[in-house]
């Protein structure tokens, strides 16, 4: 048990290595973004007039490229790749600087005339800096607040609250959350007429497309 133990712990210690918290931020969040950029230029050189590709699939393309991986998929990645798992654990601090740095980068790369709708805008009048705040209080709200108090109470009260948690299952609140938030996403969509305008302008492309192939 003890060696099992000093081997997880060597990993873990192992993750704390500074190149790896400089080499893995620097690829996500402005290598491969800009190597997106790069690709999307090329052929939007190549196709000017949006015959063959649409232009939000570019913005599309580049919102996906600031954005880092998920936890649970570097993971299992990297197990099955050979590689420390615990390495890993880096991808947290990405996700925290991905909060302030998304908005950022996609101010600056969609700066451009022709991905200037893609631009992120918060509502009101407050700008980039309304922005944020309202990222900010989400994310607070969602998540530091209660990672605070569940911390705390599992300080404060250990036995007790792992008493709780077996007894009532709560282990599996996480997963109901998640589905929560996955329908409460799909209801706003929804709710916002989202899916009408994405099949108005499917409608739209389609009938070009089929008059320009008739002439």
């Amino acid at each position: 048990m003890k060696a099992v133990w000093d081997l997880l712990l060597a990993q873990f210690l192992r993750a704390g290595n500074w190149k790896l918290h400089l080499v893995c931020p620097i690829t996500s969040f402005f290598l491969f973004p800009a190597v997106t950029f790069a690709i999307i230029n090329v052929v939007r050189a190549a196709n000017p007039l949006y015959k063959r590709f649409d232009r939000r699939a570019f913005v599309g393309m580049q919102v996906i490229a600031v954005l880092p991986m998920m936890v649970s998929s570097n993971v299992v990645m990297t197990g099955q790749a050979g590689g420390k798992d615990a390495a890993t654990t880096v991808e947290v601090i990405g996700i925290l600087f991905d909060t302030f740095l998304s908005p950022a980068l996609l101010s600056f790369f969609m700066c451009s005339m022709t991905c200037s709708f893609g631009k992120p805008v918060a509502s009101g009048i407050g700008g980039i800096g309304e922005l944020y705040h309202q990222v900010i209080q989400q994310l607070g709200l969602t998540v530091f607040l209660p990672l605070t108090v569940g911390a705390t109470l599992r300080y404060i009260w250990p036995k007790q609250v792992k008493r709780t948690r077996t007894t009532f299952r709560l282990g599996k609140v996480g997963s109901v959350r998640l589905l929560l938030v996955i329908l409460s996403r799909f209801s706003g969509a929804v709710y916002e007429g989202a899916f009408e305008i994405v099949l108005a302008r499917l409608s739209r492309s389609s009938y070009s497309s089929t008059s320009d192939s008739t002439w």
